[in-house]
């Protein structure tokens, strides 16, 4: 009877050392999975790389991924040759109010958040039915700068083009400027082709009477080309 009895206790150890083993090789393996899926899976974000006019944006479906830090993503993933190197971030996701179709966030490459992008928001619209997201070919696009109307010109089920309202322009001091509230600036130029563009851009991107910085703009008229004329 002590034999049996012994014998049982000791099939009952081993059973038990069996499960114990069991239970910690399965935490251990779904550790690991949660090891990998947050440091290798929840890295990985599919994106769009496209331009309106030159203007080239990296373009992520926030319904799908989770941007935690997007002013951090815009200039890490921004940089040239040493990442994709884009102008910035677009972050297309759903909208909060009800009288809009999808919103859209813009970072700049240097981690900045922009109010609006005209080209931005024609190749979000292109994003929109190339992907299958909306049928719509009038799309109201929620922005920092209030909703936005994106009109897609299609034919044989491919956009050709896009148009955006931008709004009515206005009036801007102290400089003489045109706004569709992204600040626009305007400058008269004597046609010289090496005028410092670079060093004038960014001073007068960044003028105290600019609150939301500017894009700049230089108009004239090249020689041989006045009135319309020259070849």
């Amino acid at each position: 009877m002590a034999f049996f009895l012994l014998q049982f206790v000791v099939r009952y150890i081993f059973f038990m050392d069996f499960c114990y083993h069991i239970c910690t090789y399965r935490k251990l393996v779904l550790s690991l999975h949660r090891v990998i899926k947050n440091t290798v899976m929840g890295s990985i974000v599919k994106f769009t790389k496209m331009h309106g006019a030159g203007n080239d944006y990296i373009y992520v479906n926030t319904l799908l991924y989770n941007i935690v830090d997007p002013a951090k993503a815009a200039q890490v993933w921004s940089l040239p040759h040493y990442a994709i190197g884009s102008d910035g971030l677009i972050l297309i996701g759903e909208a909060k109010s009800a009288e809009a179709d999808f919103s859209m966030r813009i970072f700049n490459n240097d981690g900045s958040e922009a109010k609006m992008c005209g080209n931005g928001a024609r190749c979000v619209a292109r994003y929109l039915h190339d992907k299958h997201l909306t049928d719509k070919t009038d799309i109201r696009l929620e922005t920092l700068s209030g909703i936005k109307v994106l009109h897609l010109n299609i034919a044989d089920g491919i956009v050709k083009d896009v148009t955006v309202d931008m709004g009515e322009p206005a009036d801007m001091k102290p400089l003489p400027s045109l706004s569709r509230r992204l600040q626009h600036r305007v400058r008269g130029s004597d046609g010289r082709r090496h005028a410092p563009n670079a060093c004038l851009g960014t001073r007068q991107r960044h003028h105290h009477g600019l609150r939301h910085r500017s894009l700049r703009h230089r108009r004239g008229c090249l020689p041989g080309r006045q009135n319309g004329t020259g070849k």
